[in-house]
């Protein structure tokens, strides 16, 4: 989905990703408004999604009780923010946590590895730096780009989307010995 970096009040509603933040806090608040006060922190929660469908409604629908500033600060907090009660959700889509609980189990054990060591990188990274901090192969690089937790950059560089790589560095801290032997990697 697309997403203004800023945009003036009257263009960003062309946006896909803020028609669906719209179409959604709609849903939960039937008098959201989008405006000056609210566009950039609407804009910002888009962002930290990365345009993704159900990261936007699950945002949105906390219209009901939060304004979108409020929405934007519990997000950079605490991933599992995004969340919703809605019974009539697959569990699996109840929650970001839960989608990429889903998508880390169908990943090899190989590969699970290598997206939590990658993910100490906080931006774009290069192939040698994967190899060198996260031990991480070309076909594992490979593998991840495939099954979309990756995205080629800039300059043959490589990238993580924010959310997963949050959720990836949370599943790296629980790995005591591998989160010690990336560290001993990236400080060496």
């Amino acid at each position: 989905m697309d997403i203004p970096a800023k945009a003036s009040l009257e263009h960003i509603e062309g946006f896909s990703a803020i028609q669906l933040f719209l179409q959604a806090a709609r849903l939960a608040n039937t008098d959201f408004v989008l405006d000056q006060t609210n566009k950039d922190a609407v804009i910002q929660i888009c962002q930290l999604v990365d345009g993704l469908p159900l990261g936007i409604e699950m945002a949105a629908a906390w219209t009901r009780m939060l304004a979108p500033e409020q929405i934007a600060q519990e997000m950079v907090k605490n991933l599992n923010f995004l969340s919703t009660a809605q019974r009539d959700r697959p569990l699996r889509h109840q929650s970001l946590r839960a989608v990429f609980e889903q998508s880390w189990f169908l990943l090899s054990k190989e590969e699970s590895k290598a997206l939590a060591s990658l993910s100490v990188f906080p931006s774009h990274f290069s192939r040698e730096a994967a190899a060198s901090v996260g031990h991480v192969s070309l076909l594992i690089l490979s593998r991840l780009l495939d099954k979309s937790m990756l995205q080629v950059a800039k300059n043959s560089r490589y990238a993580i989307h924010e959310v997963i790589r949050r959720f990836s560095l949370d599943k790296l801290e629980s790995d005591a010995p591998t989160w010690e032997k990336v560290h001993r990697s990236v400080l060496d």
